[in-house]
């Protein structure tokens, strides 16, 4: 069991659904933190507008038969913002886990996995919230060049900068083709949760939801199950793929150790 960090300490006298409940750590990040209390989960951000908007969002889905998070309360506090939703019950299925399935039991996975983005995908939300995540989809790769680039200048070598630069400009290039929806922008096996029988029953951490391709949540497909669980999902869904929409799905794919790199050097975690 963790030490209670200081942002919680006031949190667990004042509310009572916390109170003598054992406290859990999950998760710890560079801006946020995830944690455990019984069966309450907590999530502190330093960011107050990017956890606002997540449970904004949330607050306007409803992708019944699967579960998603649902707050029940928010607080502002000088450190950032904390909220609260029930657990998700559920296991996860990692990529080891899933290799030695049947499958069938594979097949079932993957036509849930697409009904999950049918839903998710053609969710209404209101204009404020998809302009909000419209323009986080419009910033996200050049946003991202441009700090990673600045992180890292004079860190990398002239081939691993031209490398990250292709790769990005691919992207933007490709991406003026596809038509742009609601996704996860985290769809791995990681926030997926699943029933005894395997069967997907929810899924978690929505906070990179924005207004983007539909194969970026395909990439995390891929790089949860493999090629051919993201093509036996693609036979279930029910939108419109471009025809370059793999080729973007490898590109951010080949992305993934950069978005790594980063995160482990902001994070510490060398």
């Amino acid at each position: 069991m963790k030490k209670k960090p200081s942002w919680a300490k006031s949190l667990f006298t004042d509310i009572p659904v916390l109170k003598n409940h054992p406290w859990i750590h999950h998760l710890d990040g560079l801006s946020k933190e995830v944690y455990e209390c019984d069966r309450t989960i907590i999530r502190f951000s330093k960011d107050q507008i990017e956890l606002h908007q997540e449970i904004e969002l949330l607050s306007q889905l409803d992708l019944t038969p699967f579960r998603i998070p649902q707050y029940k309360k928010k607080i502002n506090i000088p450190e950032g913002m904390v909220g609260f939703y029930p657990k998700i019950e559920g296991k996860r299925l990692e990529t080891e886990k899933y290799k030695i399935l049947t499958n069938e039991q594979k097949q079932l996975i993957h036509f849930d996995l697409a009904q999950f983005l049918n839903i998710f995908h053609g969710s209404k939300i209101t204009s404020k919230t998809y302009q909000e995540l419209k323009d986080k989809g419009d910033h996200f790769y050049p946003s991202f060049k441009s700090y990673f680039l600045d992180v890292f200048k004079g860190k990398l070598s002239t081939e691993e900068v031209a490398a990250f630069v292709d790769i990005i400009n691919k992207i933007e290039s490709y991406n003026k083709s596809c038509i742009p929806t609601l996704i996860h922008g985290d769809f791995t096996s990681d926030h997926w949760f699943f029933n005894n029988e395997n069967r997907l029953v929810g899924c978690i951490d929505f906070e990179d939801a924005m207004i983007f391709d539909p194969a970026y949540d395909m990439a995390g497909i891929m790089m949860s199950y493999g090629e051919m669980a993201t093509l036996d999902v693609v036979n279930h869904y029910e939108f419109p793929l471009d025809e370059h929409w793999m080729d973007r799905v490898n590109l951010y794919v080949m992305l993934v150790p950069y978005h790594q790199k980063l995160h482990d050097y902001l994070t510490k975690n060398e």
